[in-house]
């Protein structure tokens, strides 16, 4: 079947921007769809929101869970910091033998 903006935009949305997903819902390669997207701006562009609104809703995620007193959500916030500030953190898990 034939891309079109419509079945794209679509397909993006679905997949959350994530394009090898986009693909397999449009029947079609990840190469097909990034040639797409290449010749069509506006549908880049589309995704790009996608994936900020989703990152956007994982940090808030992340936040709420740290002011729940999640530590799950503590380590997962350290591990993205130290990244960007040298913050070098080690978990272990340890389990039950």
């Amino acid at each position: 079947m034939r891309l079109t903006n419509e079945r794209v935009a679509t397909a993006l949305h679905n997949a959350g921007g994530i394009v090898a997903q986009a693909a397999k819902l449009l029947g079609c390669s990840r190469q097909s769809v990034y040639v797409y997207l290449s010749e069509n701006p506006e549908l880049q562009a589309l995704r790009e929101r996608i994936e900020t609104d989703l990152l956007n809703r994982a940090k808030d995620r992340v936040a709420e869970g740290i002011r729940n007193g999640e530590l799950e959500a503590s380590l997962v916030y350290l591990s993205a910091k130290s990244k960007t500030e040298a913050i070098r953190a080690r978990v272990e898990i340890v389990t039950a033998d």
